[in-house]
């Protein structure tokens, strides 16, 4: 089992009918069921992948496989693996723009105006800022790393 950024994945051999996977994710002391995923019944072997939201900080994950009904066994846990995810902050450029901000990497993105309230949201790498008035802004990526803006 193996855990980046962007993936979690893992393999099997032996599975016997078809089961389930529930991943789970360390929540301070508590494990809790994030997803969960079919097995596929191949006793040769499968490969399996998930793309999970990881948060900032130490991210820690295992796999519970819950044996098909009728077996003996209830279940089996993995090991756990653990990742440190710390994204880079993002940057945006032009500061003064007219109808597009580029972003330093893809991300989530809310718009506020000068009086607070949001005026548009998204994700991706590049933000069209044609439908905003002329003024200045403040956007947050990901929730957090604030900039501010120009609209002319």
């Amino acid at each position: 089992m193996s855990l980046t950024d962007s993936a979690l994945a893992w393999s099997t051999k032996g599975e016997r009918g078809v089961g389930s996977f529930e991943v789970e994710r360390l929540d301070g002391i508590h494990w809790i069921q994030k997803e969960v995923v079919e097995a596929k019944g191949v006793y040769e072997g499968a490969q399996y992948s998930l793309y999970p939201n990881l948060e900032d900080g130490a991210n820690q994950f295992r796999i519970r496989y819950n044996f098909p009904r009728g077996s003996r066994s209830g279940y089996l846990y993995s090991w756990e693996v653990d990742y440190d995810y710390y994204p880079e902050p993002v940057e945006f450029k032009p500061k003064s723009a007219k109808t597009r901000l580029y972003l330093s990497r893809p991300a989530s993105y809310k718009i506020y105006d000068a009086g607070s309230k949001m005026v548009l949201e998204g994700a991706g790498s590049e933000i069209d800022v044609t439908v905003l008035r002329k003024g200045q802004y403040v956007i947050y990526f990901d929730d957090k790393f604030p900039g501010m803006f120009l609209k002319e």
